[in-house]
């Protein structure tokens, strides 16, 4: 076996140990559904059905957004479990303005949430805050505390060049 990724893996000769040329990709859920086994389609049902009620939990546009009237505004990200489910809850005094359904490795999440708030809340918008220990935020890449810094940091430089700061 060679390495594994994201999409798939790379199979090893095994007499000399070379790479095959290309890549072995994962099957697609609905392609399990339809050619895996019993176990594996019971599996790939539940995977699909997860990722359906997390795509409808997601913030996807400023409109889902509550107005907030305040001169600057730092929110904070928090993980709260609620009916047996894991949640990201991002919260301002205290009030939740967004909530919705954690995944493991969600900081690219993280900015695309502070993005939209950012368009939503403009030059107001000092600072997300992630009160988390990291687990799934930042889960196994070694660079996400860091990307999630420069964004953060990123946001407080756009306040500079405003004059808010």
């Amino acid at each position: 076996m060679g390495d594994w990724y994201d999409d798939g893996f790379e199979v090893d000769c095994p007499k000399c140990h070379e790479h095959f040329p290309g890549l072995i990709m994962f099957p697609m859920v609905d392609e399990v559904l339809e050619k895996g086994s019993k176990r594996d389609k019971l599996a790939a049902a539940k995977q699909k059905k997860s990722r359906e009620k997390w795509l409808a939990s997601i913030l996807t546009n400023i409109n889902q957004l509550p107005d907030l009237h305040s001169d600057l505004m730092t929110f904070v990200l928090r993980e709260v479990k609620e009916g047996g489910e894991n949640y990201i809850e991002i919260t301002y005094n205290d009030e939740v303005v967004w909530k919705e359904i954690r995944v493991y490795e969600y900081y690219e999440r993280f900015i695309k949430i502070g993005k939209l708030f950012q368009e939503k809340y403009g030059n107001k918008m000092i600072d997300i805050v992630p009160d988390v220990n990291g687990v799934y935020l930042y889960g196994d890449d070694s660079r996400a505390d860091q990307i999630i810094e420069d964004f953060r940091k990123e946001l407080r430089a756009n306040l500079m060049t405003a004059g808010v700061l």
